[in-house]
């Protein structure tokens, strides 16, 4: 009987452990199919990181066909010196407002179908931040004189940026800047010209009632390619670069 007695006591108490156990390592089935869900998606964002884009299309929309993206916004015009229009598209991923969204440049050729030459992830970022506000006021991506402009404008701190880009050697180079920025006490005003490598920056005090203002040229040169320009560590390196006095 004593021998039964310590049996049973050993078999509730492996129970109680395995029990114990299974309520920290395995949820129940409820839980189990959350999981599994978070696992699936997982592996969906992942795939969706991994999409290559095609580098031909017969159509805009074969550009981001089976994948998570969805357009934002487009913009068709000529940006080489043939006599097709060319389309650059605003793509982002499906129903996230806060994710980069992403400039697909397509050159049409004379087949009819379009060739993907730069993408760019960087330049426009995210719509909104995580707090829900609109990041940049107002912003236009367009085409004309075989220039493409991105220009974004913002009332707060960002302030505003212009960008025109041209096509050289089947790939697209920044040729002008702009930037525009105030606070406190003064506004700034920067342009840039590739061509000539050249930076004017006007600083202006609005401190005095009769708000004057400085303006100084310098040579300074940025060779980031289209796919990697990235318009904070431009404007930075644009700021940095002016001579100390």
């Amino acid at each position: 009987m004593r021998h039964l007695l310590l049996f049973s006591a050993l078999l509730l108490l492996g129970c109680k452990k395995d029990k114990e156990t299974y309520s920290i390592n395995a949820p129940v089935v409820e839980e189990h199919i959350v999981i599994d869900s978070l696992e699936n998606e997982s592996e969906e964002i992942e795939d969706f990181t991994d999409f290559k884009f095609p580098e031909t299309g017969k159509t805009p929309e074969d550009f981001i066909r089976n994948s998570n993206y969805e357009v934002t916004e487009s913009t068709e015009d000529y940006l080489n010196e043939d006599n097709y229009k060319d389309i650059v598209l605003v793509i982002r991923e499906k129903n996230d407002k806060y994710s980069n969204r992403i400039l697909l440049v397509l050159i049409k050729q004379n087949n009819g179908e379009y060739e993907l030459i730069e993408k760019n992830n960087l330049i426009l970022g995210p719509e909104y931040n995580s707090d829900d506000f609109k990041i940049n006021d107002e912003e236009t991506v367009s085409i004309s004189n075989k220039l493409l402009s991105i220009e974004t404008y913002s009332i707060g701190p960002k302030g505003n940026l212009s960008l025109l880009f041209g096509v050289e050697n089947e790939k697209l180079k920044l040729k002008e800047a702009e930037t525009y920025n105030q606070g406190a006490g003064g506004q700034t005003t920067m342009t840039y010209s590739s061509k000539i490598n050249l930076v004017s920056i006007t600083q202006v005090n609005t401190m005095k009632e009769d708000m004057p203002s400085e303006t100084t040229d310098y040579k300074f040169t940025y060779t980031s390619s289209f796919s990697d320009f990235n318009p904070e560590d431009f404007v930075t390196k644009m700021y940095e670069a002016q001579p100390s006095e």
